[in-house]
């Protein structure tokens, strides 16, 4: 879905876009409670994905509009951070005190929607797009704005990077709590705070690298990273 964003963002603006996203990942995230099989977890998870695709090109947009040319890669860096330290290191550790305390997963997955859906309410009520020029609407990007965007070396290989640095970080979030628990016998709690050590440090990560990207630029701060990694 977020290959079709630049044309949703012409039709529909991005307060519209962001509140529809968060709403229905809420929704789908507290109907996972309803779900029995595995076919309908699959569906729903790719559900998910799609309002999950929506989202971020449209936040990252929201954040660099408002940024000052100095400072965008921190505040970018600040925006991305929350996504590790809630996701990953917080959303673990409150999941694990909560089935510990209701003993049902079906029980957290109703729970975890919640904060969503307050986000959203917020956003409908506060958040007022920043005013630039008219863009008439069209539907759908043209052949030529594909081959455009992917004339550019710099997106090809941000794309590869994306593919790789993703599909590691996935792979591990989806088996790693399996082999915790399963293989080397550790309880939910214990299991939920070895991942949030991954969230922690891509939260301390993402607040710290993209502002030394202003000062350093981006290329080298990106190229010895993504070794180190």
């Amino acid at each position: 879905s977020a290959l079709f964003m630049g044309a949703a963002i012409r039709l529909l603006g991005t307060k519209q876009l962001l509140v529809l996203s968060i709403t229905l990942l809420s929704l789908l995230a507290g109907a996972s409670a309803l779900i029995t099989s595995l076919v309908g977890l699959v569906l729903l998870r790719a559900l998910m994905g799609v309002c999950e695709g929506a989202f971020t090109p449209v936040s990252i947009i929201v954040t660099d509009e408002v940024s000052q040319p100095c400072r965008r890669g921190l505040n970018l860096g600040i925006q991305q951070a929350l996504f590790p330290i809630i996701g990953l290191c917080l959303g673990p550790l409150l999941a694990g005190v909560l089935l510990e305390f209701f003993g049902s997963w079906r029980a957290v997955f109703a729970i975890i929607s919640l904060p969503g859906l307050l986000v959203a309410w917020y956003l409908y009520r506060s958040y007022q797009p920043a005013q630039g020029p008219h863009i008439p609407p069209i539907d759908r990007p043209t052949h030529s704005q594909w081959r455009t965007a992917l004339a550019s070396g710099n997106v090809r290989l941000n794309i590869a990077l994306m593919l790789c640095i993703l599909t590691c970080q996935f792979v591990l979030c989806a088996l790693l709590p399996s082999y915790l628990t399963d293989i080397l016998h550790l309880s939910d709690f214990s299991m939920a705070m070895i991942i949030s050590a991954i969230g922690l440090g891509g939260f301390f990560g993402q607040l710290v690298i993209p502002g030394l990207s202003d000062q350093l630029g981006r290329k080298p701060v990106v190229s010895v990273c993504f070794m180190l990694s």
